[in-house]
């Protein structure tokens, strides 16, 4: 029988969130070079991490998800959910009635 141990179980964890991150990041290299460009490597990397912990703040856990709020943040603002400018994604973000799918499909009805 295998038996992992939790500091083995930790680094199956980073790697595959630095997996998401580089992953992520060449998408951004690829679709938006123009904003992407405008942060060094590291930047954007913490870019993408904050991305990912801002978004689990409202539900959106898969990585399918969090790819959608980066784009979202590419596409209107990199704080469109706190902007004041975009006020009306507050409710649609912090609905307990949504489920992930249906406040990504919400959100990008608007792009």
């Amino acid at each position: 029988m295998l038996v992992l141990r939790n500091e083995q179980l930790k680094a199956f964890e980073e790697n595959g969130k630095q997996d998401f991150v580089n992953r992520a990041k060449l998408f951004l290299l690829e679709q938006y070079p123009i904003q992407a460009k405008e942060y060094s490597q590291s930047q954007l990397e913490e870019l993408i991490k904050n991305a990912s912990d801002r978004s689990l703040n409202y539900g959106i856990k898969t990585e399918q998800g969090i790819m959608c709020f980066i784009v979202l943040m590419f596409e209107w603002a990199l704080d469109f959910d706190t902007n004041l400018n975009y006020k009306w994604v507050q409710p649609v973000l912090n609905s307990k009635e949504k489920d992930e799918e249906d406040k990504i499909e919400v959100l990008f009805g608007k792009l």
